[in-house]
């Protein structure tokens, strides 16, 4: 992804966004830990371990286990940071309606080889959520948006022991994981598929049990 010029870059997402048109058309304080039950707590958002486990249910049913996230610690990162990540990406140009969501959505599974059927709306809005990070990814070879995103995660999350700790820069090196990986498979309109994996989180500096 690195080898293509920002103009070819904004091509093939210029023409993934038109094909999918075409188809359809109370927070604890930070530092401190999450509530149990609780997963992470964001900009007044909370994300429950529930929420976590009904996400990766929908990829497991959804893609028939084809396509699914390697470890929690990437689908707390993706749902938490969504609602930023879809406002950014308009604000840079790229709005992700409903229908190019579902869309996006539809073309995932059958690319995980699952050739009938619709994507429940839990992964359609988690599909929306990684095409966002995938655009911004792209657009903008520094990364500036996607830090100010994570670097506000950071500050301002709270999360539960057992999600760990949230990294800006452990971030922004996955991300660049998943842009060297969309680029070293080729894999042309599906590139977003690429960043499912993208995790923020890492141990915490001290294991829980010794927390007080």
């Amino acid at each position: 992804m690195r080898g293509m010029t920002q103009s070819r870059v904004r091509r093939l997402i210029a023409a993934t966004v038109t094909a999918a048109a075409l188809t359809v058309s109370g927070c604890a304080v930070p530092g401190q830990e999450a509530d149990p039950g609780v997963a992470a707590q964001y900009d007044a958002r909370t994300l429950t371990n529930a929420q976590v486990n009904d996400v990766y249910q929908a990829w497991v049913v959804d893609t028939e286990g084809a396509e699914v996230p390697t470890q929690r610690r990437s689908i707390i990162t993706i749902e938490l940071m969504a609602p930023q990540l879809v406002v950014a990406a308009e604000e840079a140009g790229y709005p992700i309606s409903d229908d190019q969501a579902l869309t996006y959505a539809i073309q995932w599974i059958r690319f995980a080889g699952i050739e009938e059927g619709e994507p429940s709306q839990q992964l359609v809005e988690t599909v929306r959520a990684i095409f966002a990070l995938a655009v911004l990814a792209v657009v903008e070879p520094e990364l500036e948006t996607l830090r100010q995103i994570a670097q506000d995660v950071e500050d301002n999350a709270v999360f539960s022991p057992r999600s760990g700790e949230f990294s800006t820069e452990t971030f922004l090196t996955s991300v660049t994981s998943a842009l060297d990986y969309a680029a070293s498979q080729n894999l042309g309109p599906f590139f977003f598929t690429a960043f499912v994996n993208v995790n923020g989180l890492v141990e915490p500096a001290s294991p829980w049990i010794d927390r007080g």
